[in-house]
């Protein structure tokens, strides 16, 4: 007696998800309204106290720190100069569009500037899911000329995405990374660190920064020039990340919209 096998229909869906259109993130950034960033500031993160000291961090191999990988790329290569510090579960969605910020402190307080904002760089809640520092150690055997510019200032580069997947800013974020580059510069200040004597000349920072400057790599030279300053200072993603509170006052009586010393280009 023949078995009658029941029938069974599979539907499968072919229909994949399309990806979302990528938008163009300054055009949309010029649009964002500066009250929203103002509104969605965040000045308390929840410290990474798994974060690693600049004396652990120099060691570094790929370890994983509170869910950071460190890895110091001397050790590993001999070429380069930096410490880089990852995200093992990035936050942000977007491609990289060139925005990130240098910190730069006097040569010899970068691991008391490390160990002084390592833990709220790296807070669960931070906007930057990649940074690097420079390897001190490494200056006297590895140090070729054109290196200096991150030995003497630019030793910390922080780097900025957008967290959503159309490659665009969120208010949210840009609040968020509004308040971690003046958290950095309360940090610093209340521990004592130096400023540099050498920001980068690639850079541009407002008065109300002592630590922090700001370059978009991919619409800018490292070397620098007053033209290149004023295309930099209109960057939308600079003017909003810049903006002053309003008790803010300038570091220094009288200083320059880009940097605490004059631009080289004006020397």
């Amino acid at each position: 007696m023949p078995v009658s096998k029941p029938m069974l229909s599979l539907k499968l869906n072919t229909q994949l998800t399309a990806p979302p259109v990528k938008k163009d993130t300054g055009a949309e950034l010029g649009r964002m309204n500066k009250g929203e960033v103002l509104a969605n500031t965040q000045t308390r993160f929840a410290l990474n106290h798994r974060a690693p000291t600049y004396e652990v961090a120099q060691r570094a191999l790929g370890e994983n720190h509170g869910g950071w990988t460190a890895v110091n790329q001397f050790k590993m290569t001999g070429t380069d100069m930096f410490i880089h510090m990852e995200r093992r579960e990035p936050r942000s969605k977007g491609d990289f569009v060139g925005d990130k910020f240098h910190l730069s402190v006097a040569p010899r307080h970068v691991a008391s500037a490390f160990d002084a904002i390592g833990k709220l760089l790296q807070a669960d809640d931070s906007p930057v899911d990649k940074w690097k520092v420079t390897d001190m150690s490494c200056v006297h055997t590895y140090s070729p000329p054109q290196h200096a510019r991150v030995t003497q200032g630019a030793q910390f580069t922080l780097y900025a995405k957008p967290d959503r997947a159309d490659n665009t800013y969120s208010p949210e974020y840009m609040g968020k990374m509004r308040g971690m580059i003046s958290s950095i510069e309360h940090e610093l200040h209340a521990a004592g660190v130096p400023q540099s004597n050498h920001r980068p000349a690639s850079d541009v920072a407002p008065g109300h920064w002592a630590y922090a400057s700001y370059r978009n790599e991919h619409r800018s030279e490292r070397a620098g020039s007053s033209r290149q300053a004023n295309e930099l200072e209109k960057e939308p993603f600079f003017q909003l990340v810049s903006l002053p509170d309003l008790t803010a006052s300038p570091v220094k009586s009288g200083a320059s919209s880009r940097s605490l010393m004059p631009p080289p280009w004006t020397r």
